[in-house]
């Protein structure tokens, strides 16, 4: 069945039990995704963003009075041509109690809506004059990058300092090559607004946009960013986590087993479903939430022939029977290099 249609169905689903009600509420996905976009940007996302800043402004405060251990701390990471900024692991400056719940609040949204458990610890990075990042990708780090801003964008004193994340095409097979361009023809520029987070595909060729204009750090830009990678499926619901993984596992090994055979290595990448199960054992619905699986060599069908198969193989799963709905959260990964 198409994968439009797998959508549209699952957008359809029954909510027939308290349980399944119950679990809907409290999973509510915070952000409707297009699951085949290679970034997303969530404004206004963690509730503690200005104590997180407040802690930022008073590290900084009175400069003359601050000395030893608490100020050394300071990684400057200089590559040539590569990377320019200073960074720090952030519990030296903000209580672990807030990073603590801005790691839990990320980890959750990152289930909900990218459908991935494995959030990294994060860098906190400072950048001011000269301070940048080069094209690059960092497609052995995640399957997502994430950056969160606590930059006082709108008081800025400085130009630069956007997120450039490259555009989702194949320059060869695009106009572009028929007629000059330059710049955001190529790629978006993202600002780093005060409480905003910004995922993208950690495959994608991005960088940050050189910052001009200002040496002191409390003017510069301020961002925690990391990884985010699946994890053990998550699992709510009738079922146990254990009953779960047997089924799951063996509809994974069918997958690779259809891929390596009808495919080779044609595809890479990873794509994310929430299924439900109902009390019989069977699957009653499945729902795309990203689709980042490409296709890295001419041959072959589209890339959504693919996810269609995983669909239909995840649907065609059978459980055991329990008193009420299960709801499973699981990754499936294509050609795996990490």
């Amino acid at each position: 069945m198409p994968l439009q249609t797998q959508q549209k169905e699952s957008n359809q689903m029954t909510q027939a039990t308290p349980l399944a009600e119950r679990i809907l509420h409290e999973g509510a996905t915070p952000l409707q995704l297009n699951p085949r976009q290679h970034y997303y940007i969530v404004p206004d996302f963690y509730a503690q963003a200005a104590a997180m800043r407040a802690c930022i402004d008073e590290h900084f405060d009175k400069p003359f009075a601050k000395s030893g251990p608490t100020h050394q701390i300071w990684d400057y990471w200089y590559v040539p041509n590569l990377y320019t900024y200073l960074r720090t692991d952030p519990k030296h400056i903000i209580p672990a109690r807030l990073m603590h719940m801005f790691h839990d609040t990320l980890t959750h949204w990152a289930i909900e809506t990218l459908g991935l458990s494995n959030v990294s610890n994060p860098y906190l990075s400072l950048y001011v004059n000269g301070c940048g990042q080069g094209v690059h990708n960092d497609a052995k780090n995640g399957r997502w990058a994430f950056v969160f801003s606590l930059t006082n964008w709108e008081r800025r004193k400085f130009t630069g300092g956007e997120t450039i994340v490259f555009r989702d095409e194949n320059y060869w097979e695009t106009n572009k090559i028929m007629q000059p361009s330059a710049g955001h023809s190529f790629y978006d520029l993202v600002p780093s607004l005060f409480n905003q987070l910004v995922v993208f595909d950690d495959r994608a060729m991005h960088a940050v946009q050189p910052l001009q204009g200002t040496m002191d750090p409390r003017e510069g830009r301020f961002v925690i960013h990391g990884h985010i990678r699946e994890g053990r499926l998550h699992v709510q619901g009738s079922l146990s986590q254990e009953e779960v993984e047997r089924v799951v596992q063996e509809a994974q090994l069918e997958i690779q087993n259809r891929l390596a055979k009808d495919w080779g290595q044609n595809y890479h990448g990873l794509a994310t479903f929430r299924v439900w199960v109902d009390s019989s054992g069977l699957v009653s619905s499945v729902q795309v939430l990203t689709d980042r699986i490409l296709r890295i060599q001419p041959q072959g069908p589209a890339a959504d022939t693919v996810s269609d198969m995983i669909i239909a193989t995840l649907q065609s799963m059978i459980f055991p029977s329990s008193a009420d709905v299960t709801r499973i959260t699981l990754p499936v990964v294509v050609n795996n290099t990490l």
